[in-house]
């Protein structure tokens, strides 16, 4: 995930657990890349079709703009 933004914390997680991925990321603060590197992040085998969620856990203070990209890499097994 690369983020352009300023004050924020992240979470990166899906319909079953909103910070799966990454949880409360302040990559956001002064730009940068964040990995995986929530307790449970793990492969994970979805059952149905879900979603994979960009989560605002802090706003900023004063209102602000930035980019959210981010990378998912799926792997067979």
């Amino acid at each position: 995930m690369i983020v352009t933004a300023h004050q924020l914390t992240l979470d990166v997680g899906y319909g079953g657990d909103d910070d799966y991925f990454i949880a409360a990321s302040t990559v956001a603060q002064a730009g940068g890349v964040a990995r995986s590197a929530a307790s449970t992040a793990h492969p994970l085998t979805l059952s149905a079709e879900d979603t994979i969620d960009i989560h605002v856990d802090t706003a900023p203070a004063t209102g602000t703009t930035g980019t959210v990209s981010l990378c998912v890499y799926y792997v067979a097994y």
